[in-house]
């Protein structure tokens, strides 16, 4: 009976039926207007619930039933080229006349919601254009899923391609409501854009390998194989969201592994990764020098090699080689012996252009300092002969004297040398102390005792080198004392 000059549109987020519309959103339309639009946030993920009310009523009998929002979503299945397609119910609710709010008991309501009936229209491309939505199925019951394409219609769907979809909802009466636009693609049915081993690091007898694998992909099998089990995979991942990384721990030290990702497509193989593999250095004395063997990797790689202790770190090798000689460290034994350790990286090219990253684990090795001892001497000669020592300069052997040559700075260790005969008689004995030069006149035995010539024959000695931070070496054994005519 009165004279309505407005509307006021209340909407609320949607959480039960028995919801409350105390502070609603509300919008004021005047008349004669009958519309009224708004750009809703996370409309597809949160319903929403709607109420006119004549704004100069006086009472709630001046107000409509609240509507309840479709909410709708779906999945691509790339195996069988569907979409399946869920949605929420449109749902009408009676408001009570009295409170102006829900009211569930209300029988006429509750048989709207029962005849409400489902269709999905839309159509392929980028841009949403109304003029051009088709229907896509016939019609569902609010319990029911639609798959694309419907086979009642027999709609098929195409690959690489964006759909616009949106669900329509017949009311009782011949109304009609809609959802918020659902967008979908197909085009994850290719396969990855990249797809590789990027690298395998050794760390403390773990392998640890990290994966390139383009996420934007249907392929969602993933199996990682390791050569010397060939028939079961070392890991299975089931999205590509998954292959990042994995740590293999089934190793044994200094032994080679090849790998391959396999992807699988519908319980098929349809992509292999190229073959990755760890790769080991070996180091063993060579002289006063390490040698370095890597192994492992394939044919077209790069290597470096760092020294990685004493520190700092460097790098003593780069190029395609798989051996190297370290003699950089024979300057640094001059003061005893030291522990060298070495790390290996390369860089190979695979068949498919992917570049594949391996490190080794390190490998360490002691050097000792070089110590000669002749095994005979002719304390009447007077030859000569030189050796080469990287630090001393005197490394000359006369042959008529006993002692060792130690390639070491004479300060850094401490020498006794006693020589004996056969009956424990104690012939020569002497002491070169730390920060003593050698002389040889003096710290070594020239065949002689008491003044004179000692007979041909045999002789024991035993030399002791002593150094500063470390154990003693103790040689023992018998040098021959020959007088040539």
């Amino acid at each position: 009976e009165q004279s309505v000059t407005q509307h006021e549109v209340s909407r609320k987020p949607y959480t039960s039926p028995n919801y409350s519309f105390e502070n609603p959103a509300t919008a004021l339309v005047p008349m004669p207007d009958t519309t009224y639009e708004e750009t809703v946030p996370n409309i597809e993920s949160q319903r929403q619930t709607y109420r006119i009310r004549a704004k100069n009523a006086a009472d709630y009998s001046g107000i409509s039933d609240a509507y309840l929002t479709i909410q709708f979503s779906g999945t691509y299945d790339a195996c069988l080229n569907r979409i399946n397609l869920r949605w929420t119910e449109y749902k009408r609710f009676s408001i009570n006349t009295a409170t102006g709010q829900i009211d569930e008991t209300n029988t006429e309501a509750n048989k709207f919601n029962l005849d409400v009936e489902y269709e999905v229209w839309g159509h392929a491309g980028d841009v949403f254009d109304l003029s051009r939505a088709e229907q896509l199925s016939i019609k569902r019951k609010q319990s029911q899923d639609i798959i694309l394409p419907d086979p009642h219609l027999g709609y098929l769907l195409d690959v690489d391609t964006t759909y616009q979809l949106f669900v329509k909802a017949f009311l009782p009466g011949g109304d009609t409501a809609t959802s918020h636009l659902f967008v979908i693609s197909t085009e994850n049915r290719r396969l990855p854009a990249s797809f590789n081993i990027d690298s395998i690091i050794s760390r403390q007898g773990i392998l640890f390998l990290y994966f390139d694998v383009d996420r934007r992909t249907e392929l969602d099998t993933f199996a990682l194989y390791r050569s010397d089990i060939p028939y079961r995979p070392v890991r299975w991942f089931y999205h590509a969201d998954e292959v990042t990384e994995y740590e293999d721990r089934d190793v044994s030290p200094g032994q080679i592994y090849s790998y391959n990702l396999v992807a699988f497509r519908c319980g098929t193989r349809a992509l292999v990764s190229d073959t990755a593999s760890n790769i080991i250095v070996h180091a063993t004395p060579y002289g006063r020098k390490a040698k370095l063997i890597w192994t492992g990797v394939g044919n077209n790689a790069i290597y470096t090699l760092t020294r990685t202790s004493p520190s700092p770190s460097n790098v003593i090798f780069s190029g395609s080689d798989s051996v190297y000689i370290d003699d950089s460290s024979v300057d640094s034994l001059c003061f005893g012996p030291k522990t060298f350790c070495y790390c290996i990286e390369s860089r190979e090219i695979t068949q498919r252009g992917y570049t594949v990253y391996s490190r080794s684990d390190t490998s360490c090795i002691t050097l000792e300092q070089m110590i000669i001892l002749p095994d005979a001497i002719d304390p009447k000669s007077t030859v000569a002969k030189t050796h080469n020592c990287n630090c001393t300069s005197d490394c000359t052997f006369a042959r008529s004297l006993f002692g060792p040559i130690i390639d070491m700075d004479e300060r850094s260790y401490q020498l006794i040398i006693e020589i004996f005969d056969r009956t424990g008689l104690r012939l020569f004995g002497t002491r070169k102390h730390f920060d003593e030069p050698l002389e040889k006149s003096f710290h070594y035995w020239n065949g002689r005792y008491k003044g004179e010539y000692v007979p041909a024959g045999a002789y024991v000695y035993s030399v002791r080198v002593e150094f500063r931070n470390r154990n003693p070496i103790l040689l023992r054994g018998s040098v021959t004392v020959v007088y040539k005519p």
